[in-house]
């Protein structure tokens, strides 16, 4: 029999190979049909769509891949230290045995041709191919993280740290028993860190449940002029190098390579030293073990386990907690899923399915409700990499704000959505409308001058309820401080254990309150009394979201920037009315504020303008100089004039402000290039108005600019959200996400979401029915609507 292999290439060591997952669904190899690898696009498909690949892309041979797991090395479980996994004192995960089988296949006719990779009739270029597919590290390898840690980044102030002669620094003991804060009230002998400049030894900051030092360490870098940037724990100093150093600076743990160098400076050698005290990130699980995380975690119940289609969880990739919560979030909505179970959303595939992000989203999505996946992982590692994709934070293995990133993923998912084919995403009652408008409401602003009395109602549009939790309104004050005390009084006295914790019990009807309260600003112009002055501000809502998203504020930066929690319980209803807090307009007793009268375009200074000529420029590349320098000095006007003198405009009469005469000269300029002027717009709304950033965007998308031009024309007149009600305003509670950490950039995600009648908990891929859900401690909360 004769056989055409067709085009086959060798993946070279740069390439994107996808050889461990289907790109439009999460079959891997293995599931019983196993994978197939196209051989010239190094793209993998389950059985269910290799043939459409095949037909699409007029590929012959791919490389058939099928996996058995066929026995499982259980591996030891020390004590948990670290919120991590596979790292010394993390999770550690089971090693699994597999074999593994390897074909060539080839689609001959209405048949398959499986052929083995030791047949003698193999062309040499296909085994070459497959070969390199092997041997390459793939997609998953490269973008796959294995540790939850919050990885340092090496200090920027390591290199070339300034430390003062021995003569002038402290002297510090060799002998670790004799180290002790410097402050004169404080004798503590743990939680101490020495300033790696002057030798200053002093205590960390205070823990948010009262441990911890007295904060004298932050005392003297603040008082030393902030000039010694750096500081290392003692006694978690070891003989491998390691060590917690804080960068005062850069406000964050940080790695210092030359840690070694810089104790010997004092008389200490590492390799003499032994652990004595806990590391911050110990410290950090420990104290998570406390209210949060037993009640996040349901500790002490025996949570049944649950699986299924709507119970599958997903497996994190490295800090990919945030991620998972989030997408286990949004995709119980009833209209994401009719859009994105939707097989027009992946059928036919679409061309480089791996950055299509409709059809990844509708991957997630088929993935939870599918029961395909019961006895595999899903991965979500497409997904995730599209949409972190250029994004400083979200495309790198560090945790994340869970808030920031639904923002960003409601932001990319938009300009994706509004750029596809739409009769790819019409299916369900969403229609054409982004699945961001499920989410979306108007704020109207009350402003109310205090001099003159008069008002102005201000419009805006927001996608989340942010509510302050005030601390005051607690309804067990006297207990929580009871018990700080006692829990203060246990650890000093370390002869009986501390009770446990008891936080504050703040209602949820205060943090309405407090959020809707009037709040006085200064310095807000009034055009009734033309000066600034006092304005009273009040914020009500003019419609209300079909979904509300709320975001209670636990986190927050204290006087001295560090991020702090909130030990606080608030017990938000599971179901919430917000009529109380609906805006009402302008009332008949009201006046309304003057508009803001007209003001005249600057003029150049005649003075400025003759001092710039008598160097011998042109009268109207001087005017242009001072206005674009706001009429300042002659020497800001000077470089203006030397960095634009080559302008074509330069010596034509400068524009008035807000007068635009003729076309916009970035505009013009990529349009000469052979753009339309529509294509040019789209590009510097992208490239946020930087010309040659935009001619770099133009270039990079040429494949789907129209669908780009499309969603840009789009979003400059929006349209009405029929979402949106101005009279509905009773919310059920659908789901939320808690975290566990000190601050939003560590600890760890989960969600707990009401479905078929019964609270579920998702901690990454584990799925349990909830048995107390945590209400009083979510960080994101999700509420439908009504009616």
């Amino acid at each position: 029999m004769t056989i055409a292999y067709g085009r086959v290439a060798v993946a070279t060591e740069t390439a994107s190979v996808y050889k461990d997952e289907c790109m439009v669904s999460f079959d891997t190899p293995f599931l019983p049909g196993g994978i197939y690898t196209n051989l010239s696009t190094f793209e993998s498909f389950g059985e269910d769509w290799v043939e459409q690949d095949a037909a699409a892309t007029g590929q012959r041979t791919y490389l058939h891949q099928k996996f058995v797991r066929i026995g499982v090395v259980k591996q030891p479980q020390d004590e948990v230290t670290k919120l991590a996994i596979g790292v010394e004192g993390g999770f550690q995960e089971d090693k699994v045995e597999i074999q593994k089988t390897y074909t060539a296949v080839v689609f001959n006719g209405d048949e398959k041709v499986g052929i083995p990779l030791d047949d003698p009739e193999l062309p040499s270029n296909v085994r070459e191919s497959i070969a390199a597919i092997l041997n390459h590290q793939g997609n998953y390898v490269k973008e796959h993280v294995k540790s939850w840690q919050h990885v340092l980044q090496t200090s920027v102030y390591a290199l070339e740290l300034v430390q003062l002669p021995k003569s002038d620094c402290h002297a510090v003991s060799p002998n670790p028993a004799h180290w002790v804060c410097a402050a004169e009230t404080c004798e503590k002998k743990e939680n101490l860190w020495m300033n790696l400049s002057d030798g200053f030894v002093g205590c960390g900051r205070q823990n948010f449940d009262g441990t911890g030092g007295c904060g004298e360490a932050l005392r003297h870098y603040e008082a030393t002029g902030k000039v010694f940037p750096l500081a290392v724990k003692l006694g978690t100093i070891t003989a491998s190098g390691g060590g917690d150093v804080f960068s005062y600076p850069e406000d964050d743990m940080v790695s210092d390579p030359y840690l070694a160098d810089h104790l010997r400076h004092f008389g200490i050698r590492i390799d003499e030293l032994t652990k004595t005290d806990k590391t911050v990130s110990e410290l950090e699980v420990e104290l998570n073990k406390n209210w949060d995380f037993d009640s996040i975690m349901e500790e002490g119940k025996s949570l049944v386990p649950i699986t299924g289609k709507g119970f599958m969880g997903l497996t994190n990739l490295g800090n990919s907690c945030y991620v998972n919560s989030v997408l286990q979030l949004l995709v119980t909505i009833p209209e994401v899923q009719a859009r994105y179970l939707s097989p027009a959303v992946f059928s036919p595939i679409p061309p480089r399915p791996a950055l299509d992000l409709p059809l990844q989203f509708s991957k997630v999505v088929r993935g939870i409700y599918s029961d395909r996946y019961i006895s595999e992982e899903l991965r979500p590692l497409m997904f995730r990499s599209l949409v972190g994709a250029g994004h400083t934070e979200f495309s790198s293995n560090r945790q994340q704000d869970a808030m920031e990133y639904i923002q960003h993923l409601l932001d990319t998912l938009t300009t994706k959505e509004k750029a596809a084919d739409p009769a790819r995403l019409a299916t369900g009652p969403l229609g054409q409308l982004p699945t961001s408008a499920l989410f979306d409401f108007s704020f109207e602003d009350r402003i109310e001058c205090v001099a003159s009395r008069k008002v102005k109602y201000v419009t805006r549009h927001d996608n989340v309820l942010q509510l302050s939790i005030p601390l005051d309104a607690a309804v067990n004050d006297s207990e929580v401080q009871e018990n700080k005390r006692q829990r203060l009084a246990s650890i000093e006295s370390e002869e009986v254990p501390p009770p446990k914790q008891i936080v504050a019990d703040v209602p949820f009807a205060a943090c309405l309150e407090q959020t809707f309260a009037s709040e006085i600003i200064d310095g807000v112009y009034s055009t009734a009394t033309g000066r600034k002055g006092k304005a009273a501000k009040t914020i009500r809502f003019r419609t209300f979201p079909k979904y509300l998203l709320v975001q209670m504020k636990r986190y927050y930066v204290a006087e001295d920037w560090s991020p702090k929690k909130m030990d606080v319980s608030v017990q938000i209803p599971q179901t919430i009315r917000l009529g109380a807090y609906r805006s009402t307009g302008l009332q008949d007793d009201e006046q309304l504020l003057p508009e803001d009268a007209p003001t005249a375009a600057p003029e150049p200074s005649p003075r400025l303008v003759a001092e710039l000529m008598a160097m011998g420029f042109s009268e109207n590349g001087c005017k242009r100089a001072a206005l674009a320098t706001h009429n300042g000095s002659a020497e800001a006007a000077m470089e203006w004039i030397f960095a634009h003198m080559g302008d074509s405009d330069f010596n034509d009469p400068p524009t008035p402000t807000g007068v635009q005469a003729g076309p916009n000269p970035a505009i013009a300029n990529l349009a000469a290039m052979g753009f339309s002027e529509a294509q040019a717009a789209c590009a510097l709304d992208a490239a946020k108005q930087d010309p040659d950033a935009a001619a770099e965007w133009l270039f990079s998308h040429m494949d789907d600019l129209d669908a780009h031009v499309r969603a840009f024309e789009a979003k400059q007149s929006p349209a009405t959200n029929p979402l949106e009600s101005t009279t509905c305003d009773e919310y059920e509670l659908l789901g939320f996400v808690s975290h566990m950490g000190s601050n939003t950039h560590s600890g760890h995600y989960v969600a707990h979401l009401k479905k078929d009648g019964q609270w579920v908990f998702f901690n990454d891929a584990k799925v349990a029915v909830s048995d107390t859900p945590p209400f009083g401690a979510g960080f994101i909360y999700l509420f439908e609507r009504k009616h």
